[in-house]
């Protein structure tokens, strides 16, 4: 029983971090434009890529303390989808060009999560 409000706590902790982590990203990416950069695109791809692997970091840390995986439906979807991404890539016309979307789409995955 003690350790419901340990887990109830470190969830709230999670909650918290993933809220700063992504409001942080929003503010990166809607001020980023007009810094004399001349591409918005790639700093706005950057926030999302930092963004993104500051949350795999954080999974892999609860992975190693908790040692366990739990996948929920959502999860499943996200990587089946993923993974018809990257298959569909051998009969594509433009493999470079897919190949070059694949890590935009995992991002975009990784932050949904």
């Amino acid at each position: 029983m003690r350790l419901a409000p340990t887990i109830l706590g470190q969830h709230k902790t999670i909650e918290r971090i993933h809220s700063i982590l992504f409001v942080g990203i929003g503010l990166g990416v809607l001020l980023s434009y007009g810094l004399g950069t001349g591409s918005y695109s790639a700093l706005k791809w950057t926030f999302l890529f930092v963004g993104a692997g500051a949350v795999l970091v954080g999974a892999v840390i609860r992975l190693i303390q908790n040692r366990r995986v739990q996948f929920d439906k959502i999860t499943i979807a996200l990587i089946i989808l993923n993974l018809y991404a990257a298959l569909s890539l051998l009969w594509s016309p433009d493999p470079d060009g897919g190949l070059l979307q694949l890590p935009v789409l995992a991002t975009i995955s990784v932050l949904m999560l």
